[in-house]
Parts: structure tokens; sequence; C-alpha cells
């Protein structure tokens, strides 16, 4: 039988095979999509977290395109799946959380410790001019009863810069007074950030009562 011309073979055969293989690919990222959709959006809540979880060991670019879902996973009454969701959602970056800063600053108040804490570290990495607008958000949560989202807080505070330091400076001092040690710190540390004449009386005197406290302490 003669053989079939190379050209007919470039001109007919090889796009069909390459039309195909097309097909297949885009057959197998839809059904990869389906599939991620089904484990996210489920019922089971452990099927949710070892999905998430799968999703952070294949990195930034895999979490990228399951991000509306994470999103809807913030408000997941489970725990863990909120959890695992804020974890995967800041591993896009700065940039991405800055887009869609309106659920990081509400995790800020998220009852769960962890979640907190992790949503004001992605929040305390944008720079300050975009952060300054949320100065009151931050305050607040320095009521927080998560010691690690006071601190959290405080450290958004201070590296807004003096300016919101000075204008929320008494909730501030009052965490001069914290139970917790480390609170106390960042509560110094964030004063600090004032210039020496601009430091309030009131701020110096309980930060001296705060450290003969301290010395007093077995």
């Amino acid at each position: 039988m003669d053989s079939v011309p190379e050209e007919v073979l470039q001109t007919s055969l090889l796009p069909s095979l390459l039309d195909n293989a097309g097909m297949v690919a885009g057959v197998c990222h839809l059904w990869h999509n389906i599939m991620w959709t089904l484990r996210l959006s489920g019922s089971d809540s452990d099927i949710c977290i070892q999905a998430i979880r799968a999703l952070i060991r294949l990195g930034p670019a895999t979490i990228l395109l399951q991000a509306p879902l994470l999103l809807e996973r913030l408000e997941h009454r489970g725990v863990m799946v909120r959890h695992s969701a804020v974890v995967a959602l800041s591993a896009l970056g700065t940039q991405w959380v800055s887009e869609h800063i309106t659920p990081f600053l509400g995790l800020m108040e998220d009852p769960d410790e962890d979640i907190s804490f992790i949503a004001l570290c992605a929040l305390t990495k944008l720079p300050c001019e975009e952060l300054v607008q949320h100065a009151a958000r931050f305050r607040a949560c320095l009521k927080h009863p998560s010691p690690a989202a006071r601190c959290g807080a405080l450290q958004a505070l201070s590296g807004i810069g003096p300016a919101a330091v000075a204008k929320h400076s008494k909730p501030i001092i009052a965490k001069l007074g914290d139970p917790d040690p480390q609170v106390r710190r960042s509560a110094a540390v964030a004063l600090a950030v004032l210039p020496r004449a601009d430091v309030p009386a009131r701020a110096t005197t309980a930060l001296r009562k705060r450290l003969e406290s301290d010395d007093e302490d077995p």
C-alpha cells in the first residue's frame, strides 16, 4: 500500500491530533475543577480540610484557582475549616490580600485565637497607607480575648505609624496593664514609635508602674 504523503499528514492528521489533545486537556482540567468543587463545598468538614491542605501543598498557583470557594469557607462554622482556608489564602501574598482585605479584617474578630492571629499577620504585611483607614478596626481588636490577637493589633497600629499610635494612645496605654506579658511588651513597643515629646505623661506613669509590678513578681 502506498504511504501517505508527508504533506497530507501535516495538513490533516496532525491538526486533528492536536485538537484532540487540547480537548482531552480541557476535559481533564474541567474534571479537576469539579473534584475540587465537590471536596471544598461539600458538607463533610474532614474532606474539606483535607482538600484545602492538599491545595496548600500544591502551592499558590493552585490555591488561586480555588480562591472563590476558599473565601466562602472563611465563613464556615467549623474552626478547622476556617483555619485551613485562611492559611491557604494568606499564602497568595500581600497583593491578593490587599485586593480582598475585607474578609481578613472580619477574621481579626474571629473567636479562635489562631485564626485571628493569622489574619492579623497577613494584614500587618500590607503597606501602612493601606492600613491607616482601618486603624479603628485594629483598635477594636485590642479587646480580643486572645493575647496573640491583641499583640497583632498593637503591632498593626505601631506599623501604621506615630499618627495612629497617638490617635489611639488611650487604649494602647491601657494595654500596659494587660495580664499577658507579651501584650504589655507590644504596647510598650507601640508607644516607642512616638517622639519622646509626644509620649503622654500617663503612658510614662503606667509603664513605670508596670515595670515596678513586674519586678515585684516572683
